[in-house]
């Protein structure tokens, strides 16, 4: 009795331990690169799944980073009876389908392998080095331009122009005597040489007429 007991028992392990199911690493491998080929650097490839995929809420929300080169290695746990499960693997906003298939995958030690590249639908951001130089090149157009009008609109009036060449300009007076027009710095020998006014009284004219002009 105790021999068949034992037999029974051994019967039912071993149909037990040959139903069990054992599971293996599955690692999804590869690259993430932008619409540009520039590699996705730092960002996390994340398994999500379709409402109705029941099987892949078992792996839901595990990830695992890209590299500098946008290189990255997902692992999950699988068995045989996800075998045809359809995942969803999600960076930077899009989703990529990946069916788990365990004959396409390279069986190692290390358990099963796959490779899977990504290529974004965008395109990589603008980096700061680039947002920097183009704000730079900016401030300095504006700059060039202020300067550039301001200079055509000094050099459009006459007094300034004669400034801006480095000629002095040489104001013109009204003569006191015969209201003749002429530049300041003859009035004096005009008066004297013209209306024959003594010197010292010309020259008192002339200061007491650039004194009322200053008033004023």
């Amino acid at each position: 009795m105790r021999l068949l007991i034992r037999t029974v028992l051994v019967a039912t392990t071993l149909l037990c331990m040959s139903g069990l199911v054992f599971a293996e690493p599955y690692t999804i491998s590869g690259s993430v690169a932008y619409q540009n080929d520039t590699p996705v650097q730092y960002e996390e490839v994340e398994v999500d799944c379709a409402t109705y995929e029941y099987d892949c809420h078992a792996f839901e929300g595990q990830s695992a980073p890209t590299d500098l080169s946008g290189a990255y290695a997902l692992t999950i746990e699988v068995d045989e009876s996800y075998d045809g499960a359809e995942l969803l693997l999600t960076i930077r906003g899009e989703s990529f389908g990946h069916v788990i298939n365990l004959s396409a995958a390279d069986q190692t030690s290390e358990g099963y392998v796959i490779e899977q590249d990504i290529i974004l639908v965008q395109n990589s951001p603008t980096g700061p080095i680039f947002t920097g130089l183009g704000c730079s090149v900016l401030v300095f157009s504006v700059a060039f331009i202020l300067i550039l009008i301001r200079t055509v609109r000094r050099f459009s009036v006459e007094g300034e122009r004669e400034r801006f060449v480095g000629r002095k300009t040489n104001p013109i007076t009204d003569c006191p005597v015969c209201e003749g027009r002429l530049p300041r710095h003859l009035l004096t020998r005009h008066l004297i040489v013209e209306h024959e006014i003594d010197a010292h009284e010309a020259a008192e004219m002339v200061g007491s007429m650039l004194h009322e002009q200053s008033l004023d």
